[in-house]
């Protein structure tokens, strides 16, 4: 049984999700497509063209456009998250 604290603290971290990771906190997401608007506005925010972005995260040239798209035409993947999170200076962070 949860606690009276536990379940305030709960309810708070779910009305303020942003805020439980700290001011640095670009936003949450829950998805993978909650996740790539997320990458898009931050690179958007870095003011580097995607052709930069493409070579410092040493991915295909045009990967990042397709990627970040508004309607994106690929999908990060397993051998190109990481890549692509460490040129945004990115990083994820579970929380409960």
């Amino acid at each position: 049984m949860r606690t009276a604290a536990a379940l305030v603290l709960s309810a708070l971290l779910a009305a303020t999700p942003a805020l439980a990771c700290g001011p640095d906190a670009l936003g949450t997401a829950r998805s993978y497509e909650d996740l790539q608007p997320i990458l898009r506005a931050r690179a958007d925010a870095l003011n580097i063209s995607r052709v930069e972005l493409d070579r410092i995260a040493g991915v295909p040239a045009g990967y990042s456009a397709k990627v970040l798209a508004e309607i994106p035409i690929k999908r990060l993947g397993p051998d190109t998250l990481g890549p692509m999170l460490g040129a945004l200076g990115v990083k994820l962070v579970a929380v409960q």
